[in-house]
């Protein structure tokens, strides 16, 4: 099964070769055991999200998660991505904290559950999951391309 971090990478190419054909949704699904710093990359997201920038924060944690997954505070980074981003920083840091976001995150989490998510990444297509040795950039190609006839 692939990381996340390394799908990261797949979504990015079928995104720019489909382009508006195709639509992903992310949910936040954080696995604290064994990634320590999940929840706060979820929260991190969900709070550019709120500043209309959550695929360009998304897109800097998982290009950058090597970086950070083993440090034993991820705010300053998230912090430094947000003012990268020209993200009102100080809204950034209050929403990262915000009950709200952590209602959010909790809400997408009780979403997996509730599709019967155990694993990351979990990939699913017009609702129906993906098996996780299917998961590669052709196996997705052919299923879009056979929704897109």
């Amino acid at each position: 099964m692939p990381s996340c971090g390394s799908l990261h990478p797949l979504i990015k190419t079928l995104k720019s070769e489909y382009g508006d054909r195709l639509k992903v949704v992310f949910y936040q699904f954080p696995l604290i055991v064994p990634h320590k710093n999940a929840l706060t990359a979820a929260h991190a997201a969900i709070a550019a999200k709120q500043q209309g920038k959550f695929w360009e924060m998304h897109n800097m944690l998982y290009e950058n998660q090597a970086a950070w997954s083993e440090l034993p505070d991820l705010r300053p980074v998230v912090t430094n991505f947000a003012i990268q981003l020209g993200l009102d920083v100080n809204r950034f840091v209050k929403d990262l904290d915000s009950p709200d976001i952590a209602a959010m995150v909790e809400a997408d989490m009780q979403r997996g559950a509730n599709f019967r998510v155990t694993s990351t990444p979990t990939l699913f297509i017009n609702g129906q999951p993906v098996p996780n040795e299917k998961i590669s950039l052709d196996y997705f190609r052919n299923e879009i391309n056979e929704r897109l006839k």
